[in-house]
C-alpha cells in the first residue's frame, strides 16, 4: 500500500492479513474455551440434575409429612407433631399447622367439656323436679303451696339456664355490635348497679367517660359482671375502676378472692371458678362478657392481681373531635 502527498509516492507499507489459525494467541483462546464449554456444560448439567433430584426429594418428604398430619387431623386425631424442617418455607408450614392443631384441640376439648356442662346444667333442675313429682306421688312430700315453690324454683332455674344458653348461642352467631349509641360509663354503671342491692359497689373514677355501645349488650355485660363479684366475692364488694388511656377505655370489676392462677380458662365456655359445681353459676357469665366485648372490638382479661379477683374491660374511646 503507497503513501501518497500531493500526487507525490512518499512512502509505502505492507498489510499482513491473519486468520485465527495464523495468528496464535486468538487461536490458543477461542480454542481452549471451547474445550472448557465442551467439559463444563456436561458437568453442570449433571450437578444440576443431581441438586434438582435432592430437592425434589427432600419437597416430596415435606410435603408428604405435611399431608400425613392434615389427613390425621381431618380425622379428629391431634396427637402429633409436625417436625422441624430444613426448608424455612416448609417450616413455617409446620409451625403454623402445629398451631392449628393446637387450637382445634383445645376446641375438641371445650366441645366436649360443653356438652358435660350442658347435660350436668340442665339435667340437675329437670332431676330435682322428677325427685318432688315422685316424692308427692309416693306422700313423701304434701302436695302444698310449699311444695309448689320448691317446683317453680326449679322451673326458673331450668329456664334460665336454657335462656343463657340461647342468648350465647346468639351472640355467637353475631359478627358485630348493632345500633350503638353513646353513653357515659360512669352513670351508666351506677345504674346497672341499682339492681344489686345486696352487693356494694364502689365506683372509682377521674372524670366523665363517654364510650359508644350497644348499650342492650352492655346492660348484659355490666350484669354479669355484678353476678360474678356477688358470687365470688368474700365480703360482697365490687370495686370499679375507670380509667382512659392510649385510646382506649379500661373498666376494671375488683373484688376480693382467690383464683386459681395455674388456670387460664376462666373466659372459656363452660368455665367454673368452683370446678366441684358445689356454688351456683353456669359457667356462661365471663364467656358471655368476652364475647360482648369482641363485638365491640374489645378485649377481656381475668386474673390474679393480690388479694383481689380483676375482670377487665378494654374498648376502643371516642375519637377526639378537633
Amino acid at each position: 500500500m503507497f503513501i501518497e502527498y500531493n500526487g507525490v509516492v512518499t512512502g509505502s507499507f505492507d498489510v499482513l492479513i491473519y486468520g485465527m489459525k495464523e495468528f496464535g494467541p486468538n487461536y490458543f483462546i477461542f480454542t481452549e474455551l471451547f474445550r472448557c464449554f465442551l467439559f463444563f456444560i456436561p458437568v453442570a448439567i449433571i450437578l444440576a440434575i443431581v441438586m434438582a433430584y435432592h430437592i425434589s426429594k427432600v419437597n416430596s418428604r415435606n410435603t408428604l409429612e405435611i399431608k400425613n398430619c392434615l389427613y390425621q387431623m381431618s380425622k379428629g386425631d391431634y396427637n402429633f407433631s409436625v417436625p422441624k424442617m430444613k426448608l424455612e418455607e416448609y417450616n413455617e408450614i409446620a409451625q403454623s399447622i402445629n398451631s392449628l392443631k393446637e387450637a382445634l384441640n383445645h376446641n375438641e376439648r371445650m366441645r366436649h367439656e360443653w356438652l358435660l356442662s350442658i347435660s350436668h346444667d340442665l339435667n340437675t333442675p329437670v332431676t330435682s323436679l322428677l325427685m318432688l313429682y315422685e316424692g308427692v306421688q309416693d306422700k313423701v312430700f304434701p302436695f302444698n303451696e310449699e311444695t309448689l315453690k320448691m317446683v317453680k324454683k326449679e322451673i326458673d332455674t331450668l329456664s334460665s339456664r336454657i335462656n343463657s344458653i340461647s342468648y350465647y348461642i346468639n351472640l355467637r352467631l353475631n359478627n358485630d355490635a348493632n345500633a350503638q349509641k353513646v353513653i357515659e360509663i360512669n352513670s351508666f354503671l351506677s345504674n346497672c348497679a341499682f339492681d344489686y342491692p345486696q352487693l356494694k359497689v364502689d365506683i372509682t373514677s377521674t372524670n366523665p367517660i363517654n364510650i359508644k355501645v350497644d348499650d342492650n349488650l352492655f346492660i348484659k355485660a355490666v350484669n354479669e359482671a355484678y353476678k360474678n363479684c356477688l358470687e365470688y366475692s368474700v365480703d360482697k364488694t365490687c370495686k370499679v375502676e375507670v380509667l382512659e388511656q392510649n385510646h382506649t377505655v379500661l373498666i376494671k370489676f375488683k373484688n376480693k378472692g382467690q383464683i386459681d392462677t395455674k388456670r387460664d380458662d376462666y373466659l372459656d365456655l363452660w368455665s367454673r371458678g368452683d370446678l366441684s359445681r358445689t356454688r351456683g353459676g353456669s359457667g356462661l357469665g365471663l364467656p358471655t362478657i368476652k364475647r360482648i366485648v369482641e363485638l365491640h372490638k374489645g378485649a377481656t382479661k381475668f386474673y390474679q392481681e393480690g388479694d383481689e379477683v380483676v375482670l377487665s374491660i378494654e374498648l376502643p374511646s371516642l375519637p377526639t373531635q378537633a
